[in-house]
Order: C-alpha cells, then sequence, then structure tokens
C-alpha cells in the first residue's frame, strides 16, 4: 500500500507557502513559484509510488482538495480555485 503524502498550498503574508504533513516547509514569493514546487514533489512521490493529498487555499480562505492526479495538472486546477471557479470536493 502506497503512503500518502499531505502538502497544502497557503498564503503567508504577502507571498505564498507549501507545507507538509511531515513539517516541511518552503516559502515563495508567487503563487505560480508554489505550485511549480508542489508539481515537482509530486513527480518525487509518484517516482517512489507514494500518492499525494494537496490542499490549496482558496479566495475565501477555505482548503480545497485536489484529486491525486498526473503531474502538471496542478498548474490548470490551482489557479481555477484561487480564481474561485471550482468548488470543493
Amino acid at each position: 500500500m502506497p503512503n500518502i503524502q499531505r502538502y497544502g498550498l497557503f498564503r503567508a503574508g504577502s507571498g505564498w507557502c507549501v507545507a507538509g504533513d511531515d513539517d516541511t516547509r518552503l516559502d515563495f514569493t508567487s503563487f505560480s513559484e508554489a505550485v511549480a514546487a508542489t508539481d515537482l514533489l509530486i513527480r518525487a512521490h509518484h517516482a517512489c509510488g507514494d500518492a499525494c493529498e494537496i490542499l490549496v487555499q482558496d479566495r475565501a480562505g477555505a482548503l480545497v482538495r485536489l484529486p491525486d492526479g498526473e503531474p502538471g495538472t496542478l498548474d490548470s486546477l490551482a489557479d481555477e480555485i484561487l480564481a474561485g471557479s471550482r468548488a470543493a470536493f
């Protein structure tokens, strides 16, 4: 059974933070940098046979869980959430 690694993309002051349940914390000045770093983390975990659960903080401050899909799709999904056009699931 694969391990599940959880990451969240959160607003942190004027920037963004990627935080993991393994005490990982990466700070970025832009949302796109945080998304790119998270995409790399997903790729690394998938290469090891692990799954990822990703949460993105939307404009209202709510957390939206993303499906554990293919790397590279995170960018468009995260942008939709940030814009408020994607509902939580």
